[in-house]
């Protein structure tokens, strides 16, 4: 079953006259905030939502930000709808709240939408549970009053990433890095051991089986039991050689690469260049230490 949802105008002081949020001053770079009207559903009363609008103007007043009630729409308008009307408006922020009961269980969800493209920038979603209706009103006071304040210091401005070069005047090239090349051995080693395994395996049982009663044609005429002999032997001698052959090869390779592919990766340790200059009963060895950044010279008389 759908819960019911009605959007209802919030009332104050007689009919047709909807309720002003209240806001103090606010400088001129601070966003405008539309407020949309209160939406109810489940089992609260829709004339309840007057004093909701009212308690949400009291949470959204708490703030120094120029908020402007925005008027009801026929049928039902939803988040994309009240972003359209807002921007058409001008305002750049849009405030949405709903307020959902039943039996003294309630469920307050208050959201900010950019009025730019509808995407939501900030949502507040509170239990009271159980509650009255004073309760429920103060809840959304602080609810409201609280997305208020993120949203007074909520960024809006595009990133920008700025990239300062060191020293001064410096040139900044960021090339991407080429992907390592890929060592094919690694691949081709796994591949020759799932083959050369299982034909390994399969040539053993093979040789094992040679010359052993074939024992599904082992009965009747095909069976002599004075001498436990049965006419059908198993003559597999030569397919397991060969597979016990090939199977090995295959294992042997597949390792070998696997082997060599896990050396190559490893780190190689630097070699050091040595010289010797001779001259007379003088020797003189030269060795570049690149952990330090220089040269160490050594010497022999």
């Amino acid at each position: 079953m759908t819960p019911h949802i009605a959007a209802v105008w919030a009332l104050s002081g007689g009919l047709g006259q909807p309720s002003s949020v209240a806001a103090a001053p606010a400088s001129a770079s601070d966003p405008q905030l539309a407020v949309s009207p209160v939406v109810v559903g489940g089992d609260v009363d829709p004339l309840w939502a007057g004093s909701l609008g009212e308690a949400l103007a009291r949470g959204l007043g708490r703030v120094t930000l120029p908020t402007h009630q925005l008027p009801p729409q026929p049928g039902r308008c939803d988040a994309s709808c009240w972003a359209d009307l807002a921007r058409a408006e001008g305002y750049d922020i849009v405030i949405r709240t709903v307020v959902f009961g039943r039996e003294r269980l309630y469920e307050i969800e208050i959201e900010a939408r950019d009025a730019t493209d509808g995407s939501l920038l900030l949502t507040s979603k509170e239990p009271c549970q159980p509650c009255g209706r004073v309760e429920v009103e103060d809840q959304l006071a602080r609810q409201a009053g609280a997305l208020a304040e993120r949203l007074r210091s909520l960024d809006r401005s595009p990133a920008v990433v700025v990239v300062a070069p060191q020293p001064t005047g410096g040139e900044v090239r960021a090339p991407a890095p080429a992907p390592p090349p890929r060592d094919w051995r690694r691949p081709a080693g796994w591949s020759l051991l799932g083959v050369g395994v299982p034909a390994l395996a399969t040539g053993i049982a093979f040789v094992a089986l040679h010359h052993r009663p074939y024992t599904g044609r082992c009965t009747g005429e095909d069976h002599d039991p004075a001498r436990d002999l049965c006419r059908y032997r198993w003559n597999s001698l030569t397919p397991g050689a060969t597979l016990i052959a090939l199977g090995g090869a295959f294992a042997t390779s597949g390792v070998a690469m696997l082997v060599l592919a896990r050396r190559s990766a490893r780190p190689q340790p630097s070699r050091r260049l040595r010289s010797r200059a001779h001259r007379g009963g003088v020797g003189l060895r030269l060795a570049p230490d690149f952990a330090a950044g220089g040269i160490v010279v050594s010497g022999w008389f």
